[in-house]
């Protein structure tokens, strides 16, 4: 097309030579034009999202939260005790090997991703659920499904506490259809979780209380250690406390979301931690944590850190020394 061409073309006349370039248009103006546009990319960036279980702007600003503060730690050994309201979820990386203790609720499950998103885990060496209550389990399955989980380590049920939820039936389904190895665990066992040691605590007697079942767990790196409590209750605590196992630990995951029938002073004291974790959301039905808990942390120079409060929990060891980081 000549410059003759293209301006008759432009001008949307008749061409002298008997065919019309009469341009054809879409929108009369260009507000039309840009709505349109904003439309097709908004309409691209949620189908996008929603990959990510990302349906709402509440869960995108969450989401982008996440990614934004759990970054991988130049560190051998790092865990992230993850903001998932009203649940559990813990990250730990050491060396090359990932663990998870605990998956979160379904509705928490976007938090994790992006958070696992962020870490560049593809891979999940240890999937350790602590016991079979929903805010502790119920994400297991779905991660299945996006991950490689190697093996899956769960206290042995009884008759006594039998568990017949539906999200335990699919996640036992899962496991049999992903091929993932299933480990039931009890008190004594041990196994090496990269250079890293992990003992398991309890649970040391069968319990019918699902609580008193939870998966404790010590993990020693170097000269540093890390006592996971699960929702075990007092009457653990004291189990624990009778036996012959080291409970000391520089920090503590506190039992039951900071709960009033967990922590007991006597416990606390002979963990002698300096941090202590608590995963709960804020404003939550059940108060936790415990008014009573809080100021036996006070008591005993413990530092606590709370999800519902400080976010994304970060620590770290290089064998001698931890640091710990929160995202709020």
């Amino acid at each position: 097309m000549n410059k003759k061409e293209k301006a008759l073309y432009k001008s949307g006349k008749r061409n002298p030579d008997g065919y019309s370039f009469k341009p054809i248009r879409l929108f009369k103006n260009k507000w039309a034009k840009f709505s349109f546009y904003v439309l097709i990319i908004f309409a691209f960036a949620y189908s996008l999202l929603s990959i990510f279980g990302i349906t709402s702007w509440n869960k995108l600003f969450s989401s982008l939260k996440v990614i934004n503060t759990v970054q991988e730690q130049d560190s051998s050994f790092a865990i992230y005790c993850l903001d998932v309201g009203q649940s559990d979820c813990t990250i730990i990386k050491c060396d090359d090997k990932v663990m998870m203790i605990d998956t979160g609720t379904t509705n928490q499950l976007y938090h994790i991703r992006t958070a696992l998103f962020a870490l560049d885990i593809e891979q999940i060496d240890y999937m350790i659920i602590t016991h079979q209550h929903d805010d502790h389990m119920s994400g297991a399955a779905e991660l299945m499904e996006h991950y490689d989980v190697s093996n899956i380590l769960m206290h042995k049920l009884s008759d006594v506490n039998n568990v017949n939820s539906l999200t335990y039936s699919n996640l036992i389904k899962t496991i049999t259809e992903k091929e993932v190895n299933p480990i039931s665990v009890s008190a004594g066992d041990t196994f090496n979780f990269g250079s890293s040691v992990v003992e398991i605590i309890s649970p040391i007697i069968q319990d019918k209380e699902l609580n008193n079942m939870s998966v404790v767990l010590k993990i020693t790196y170097g000269d540093t250690s890390f006592l996971f409590q699960g929702d075990s209750e007092q009457s653990i605590e004291k189990q624990i406390l009778n036996s012959d196992y080291d409970i000391s630990a520089d920090v503590i995951k506190l039992g039951h979301h900071g709960s009033k029938t967990s922590s007991f002073s006597p416990y606390l004291d002979a963990v002698n931690p300096k941090y202590a974790i608590i995963s709960c959301n804020s404003d939550n039905n059940y108060g936790h944590p415990n008014l009573q808990v809080m100021e036996t942390l006070a008591e005993m120079n413990i530092t606590p850190y709370i999800t519902s409060l400080n976010g994304n929990i970060i620590i770290t060891s290089d064998g001698k020394e931890i640091a710990v980081s929160a995202s709020k």
